[in-house]
């Protein structure tokens, strides 16, 4: 067999493996996708009294508030913690938060560290989104300050030394060279901090099962109720409309980190 025959026999393993993802892609993602777009126009057309009271649904003005507001303040919250702790923590006690946070969220499951804060009814009654926020801190300050440690050791040590012999001082250190330096990661770590948060609902449903108070009731919360009603319609006009707002912060967390970089 020929060189040229051998190498389009591999290449032809590979693509039939990438065809078989490539397939399941294209219909549990980019199917579901378009025909839940697609559902949403055609009710905004055909139906626009439905989708009008979609938007003025209390319901669901009050979900889109509470994620858009609370998925922004949960993300930034663990990066700025997961920062402290690489930036500030010596060596030996930010090994030990690593090892214990970081194992502990990573081994213990969900429903048991909520069973932890059933243990507290009064604050997880009148502190919900402590109880969340915590909950939320517990599950990914650990992988995000593994990942800046990371990147934080690539920092040329060079750079500190120039930044002190000329006088600025640490907090103007982290400002203009530490943070430029880790730049590409925080903003990685943003939208997967910004999708963790859509996972929280498995935390939220073990709190406060399906109808949680109202300042932490989220759009999960919203799509959930009304899959179990097999209202498709509300579904999919609200996946789009989330769907748009988090397109539009991912946007801007990109064309930010581009500017500052730019700089």
């Amino acid at each position: 067999m020929s060189a040229n025959k051998r190498a389009i026999k591999k290449n032809a393993k590979g693509i039939s493996f990438l065809a078989v993802s490539g397939l399941g892609v294209g219909i549990f993602f980019v199917y579901a996708l378009l025909y839940c777009v697609l559902i949403a126009v055609k009710a905004g057309i055909t139906q626009p009294r439905q989708f009008r009271a979609l938007l003025g649904s209390a319901a669901f003005q009050t979900a889109l508030f509470n994620t858009c507001i609370w998925m922004l303040v949960f993300s930034a919250s663990v990066i700025l913690l997961a920062l402290i702790i690489v930036y500030l923590l010596d060596d030996t006690l930010r090994t030990l938060y690593l090892l214990t946070v970081l194992s502990v969220a990573a081994v213990i499951p969900s429903v048991t560290i909520t069973s932890v804060f059933n243990s507290f009814p009064a604050f997880v009654a009148d502190h919900p989104r402590l109880a969340l926020f915590f909950l939320y801190l517990w599950k990914y300050t650990g992988i995000c300050a593994l990942i800046l440690k990371a990147a934080a050791a690539n920092i040329d040590p060079q750079l500190a030394e120039a930044a002190a012999i000329e006088g600025a001082s640490k907090f103007t250190f982290f400002r203009r060279i530490y943070l430029f330096q880790l730049l590409p990661h925080i903003k990685f770590l943003f939208v997967f901090d910004l999708i963790g948060f859509f996972r929280l609902f498995r935390e939220s449903y073990l709190l406060y099962g399906l109808y949680p108070p109202q300042p932490v009731y989220f759009i999960q919360n919203y799509l959930y109720n009304n899959f179990s009603n097999l209202n498709f319609q509300k579904i999919s006009t609200a996946s789009v409309i989330m769907m748009g707002a988090l397109a539009a912060v991912n946007f801007a967390v990109i064309k930010m980190g581009d500017r500052n970089e730019a700089v």
